[in-house]
């Protein structure tokens, strides 16, 4: 039997990939750039096989390895992602299963298969999926062009249209909008939107850390648009949660860098969410999603030797 699953993790700022043993032990870990198929195909394609490579290169026999499970963002906007998985399948000769990146990260909830479970992911970009053990629903997680509400990038988009505002009616800087023209380094309001569409997404994503220094110096403004995607987020996970069949007992599982590292956006989204759908257990298990991705892994070649 094959000792060893691959899984990795992508997203709008780093790809992650771990070789896991058969019982879940971590034997090798790499990183490598963005792996987004909205924002770029050809670029997460690269970054996600750099990342196998280099793990394999840990693997003295090749065959020893028993599956690859990607969990990535933008998976949706591929025209056909069994294209892609089979690409790899035959590339690696293994049995290659890709995902969303939430979807790896629903899977990385501990005592998920005794409650119904929420996943709130915002990082650069938000989704939310619903499992009630019978059916996953999905809200959000069409991509910035559609909002992405509850992101970093939907944060700092939020505070750009501010500071075009003041721009435009011709009123004084916040001090918040003046970190982030020092950050863009521009002066006008042409300067600002020709860096904002000049940029990628995952650079204007970045400025998010420039509102959640200012509002840790207690900066209404700041407070204020961090405060608002909590709300947008406990907005959409109440949307999963009205169509879930089994909604009791319910785990709210929160994970993305800006949704746990941010403040006051998690605050702001309990509180929300508890006045919305009433009470449930927030998993604070810090668990990276890419654990999802080997828990997976096992759970599909477990379905698949039952067939055999």
């Amino acid at each position: 039997m094959a000792d060893y699953v691959i899984g990795v993790d992508g997203g709008g700022t780093k790809t992650l990939g771990v070789l896991f043993g058969s019982d879940g032990t971590e034997h090798a870990r790499t990183e490598g750039g963005y792996a987004n198929f909205s924002v770029c195909a050809d670029e997460s394609r690269r970054h996600i096989e750099t990342v196998i490579d280099t793990l394999l290169e840990q693997l003295t026999d090749a065959d020893a390895l028993q599956s690859i499970v990607l969990g990535i963002a933008g998976v949706s906007t591929l025209d056909d992602p069994r294209v892609y998985e089979k690409a790899l399948a035959d590339r690696y000769r293994t049995h290659v299963h890709l995902t969303s990146d939430a979807h790896i990260a629903l899977h990385s909830v501990a005592n998920r298969e005794d409650h119904s479970v929420i996943m709130i992911v915002g990082g650069t970009g938000s989704i939310i999926m619903a499992d009630d053990l019978t059916d996953v629903r999905i809200v959000g997680g069409t991509g910035h062009l559609l909002g992405e509400e509850g992101s970093g990038y939907h944060v700092v988009l939020s505070a750009l249209k501010r500071l075009i505002a003041e721009f435009e009616d011709k009123r004084p800087h916040s001090s918040l909008s003046k970190r982030l023209m020092d950050a863009l380094d521009a002066r006008d309001r042409d300067a600002v939107v020709k860096k904002v569409y000049g940029g990628t997404k995952r650079e204007i994503a970045s400025l998010a850390k420039r509102i959640a220094d200012a509002a840790k110096e207690k900066d209404d403004t700041a407070i204020a648009l961090l405060e608002e995607e909590g709300r947008h987020l406990a907005e959409q996970a109440s949307r999963a949660y009205r169509g879930l069949t089994r909604k009791k007992p319910l785990i709210v599982a929160m994970r993305g860098q800006f949704l746990t590292r941010a403040p006051h956006v998690r605050e702001a989204l309990v509180r929300h969410l508890r006045a919305t759908i009433g009470e449930f257990l927030v998993d604070n298990d810090p668990v990276e999603p890419v654990m999802g991705a080997y828990r997976l892994g096992k759970k599909i070649s477990m379905k698949r030797w039952d067939h055999d």
